[in-house]
């Protein structure tokens, strides 16, 4: 093999030759420089994914600290900043979907993704149960102040009658009423559902005693009564429908509790994975760098070894000849079928 190279490189001229040395020396360079800028590139991609699921990341706390707010105060500027932040995290999660190439990760991303869709249920649930709780707290106070009135009218005008005992049943139903608007104000102040049921039962009661007065008192008094009883009937149905939106609020919160644990989680997750790939990048980076800088060198040196004895080897034979002939020894006779300036020379 080499002996064949030897011949093909003493056809070419030795400009040729030293052109070839110098130009693979550039080109070697120019491979180990594509290699180390392909490498680099790699790893600052990759460092862009994960700076961007990092602001994913971000958004997805501020997600929570805004829902919180919200929750608790209902927030400065109302749902509008939690289903903004929601709309900030559907659009990053897609575009970071366009960006991860490993199948787990992108599995990850779309799990996000659902997450994020059962979140935004989840909080228009609890903004609709949120709005039908406000409803049913204007009812309460609208048909209790209602059922007061009528009940005061009615023993304003027996308060002018003689019976004393008709009087104090409409006072015992006063009573009653007060005491079913404490434990309704206990009930909604508070939330708990153990006040929700004396809350009811007080309501019963004061019903019970209602319904009770018609056949007691005069028929005058019956439109006032009725009135009343239609208002507290309402007012119990008020309490269930804040009941009823207590418990899909505490539903939809729990949603999002669990959809904002698995973006938590699977963020995460996205992260380490990301890393794992990064770090395997830039030591496959490494690697090839290494490997491009060994084969430069190798070439190389095998270049300028060839080079150099296609050059120095005829040289110092001409040299030899030379200094025969200047010593009058005229039987040495080089004999070379080399075609370049160096085994022209000898002849």
């Amino acid at each position: 093999m080499y002996r064949w190279l030897a011949e093909k490189l003493g056809n070419v001229s030795v400009n040729r030759k030293l052109g070839v040395g110098f130009g693979l020396v550039l080109l070697l360079t120019l491979l180990i420089t594509f290699t180390g800028w392909t490498g680099l590139s790699g790893v600052m991609s990759r460092g862009d994914k994960l700076g961007f699921i990092a602001s994913l990341n971000d958004l997805t706390k501020d997600l929570r600290l805004a829902r919180l707010d919200y929750e608790m105060r209902r927030g400065d500027q109302g749902p509008g900043a939690v289903n903004d932040l929601l709309g900030q995290l559907d659009t990053g999660l897609k575009t970071a979907r366009t960006l991860i190439e490993q199948p787990a990760d992108v599995a990850m991303i779309d799990q996000q993704l659902a997450a994020v869709s059962e979140y935004k249920q989840a909080f228009t649930a609890m903004t609709q149960a949120g709005a039908q709780r406000e409803d049913a707290r204007s009812k309460l106070g609208a048909t209790a102040d209602n059922a007061v009135a009528r009940v005061a009218e009615v023993e304003k005008s027996m308060l002018q009658g003689d019976s004393v005992a008709d009087f104090n049943s409409v006072i015992d139903l006063s009573k009653l009423i007060q005491q079913a608007r404490f434990q309704v104000r206990g009930y909604t102040y508070s939330g708990k559902t153990e006040a929700e049921q004396p809350a009811l039962d007080a309501i019963d009661n004061a019903l019970k005693n209602l319904e009770s007065l018609p056949s007691k008192l005069p028929e005058q008094h019956i439109a006032n009564l009725q009135q009343a009883t239609d208002s507290l009937k309402a007012y119990r149905a008020a309490v269930s429908q804040f009941r009823d939106s207590q418990v899909a609020s505490a539903a939809a919160l729990q949603r999002m509790a669990d959809q904002g644990q698995i973006l938590r989680d699977t963020s995460k997750k996205l992260t380490v994975s990301q890393t794992i790939v990064r770090d395997t990048d830039a030591a496959h980076a490494k690697n090839l760098l290494l490997l491009a800088t060994v084969l430069a060198l190798a070439f190389g040196m095998l270049a300028a070894w060839a080079i150099t004895r296609q050059i120095v080897i005829p040289l110092s034979q001409t040299l030899k000849v030379a200094e025969r002939v200047a010593a009058g020894d005229l039987t040495q006779n080089l004999i070379s079928e080399r075609q370049d300036e160096l085994g022209v020379m000898p002849r």
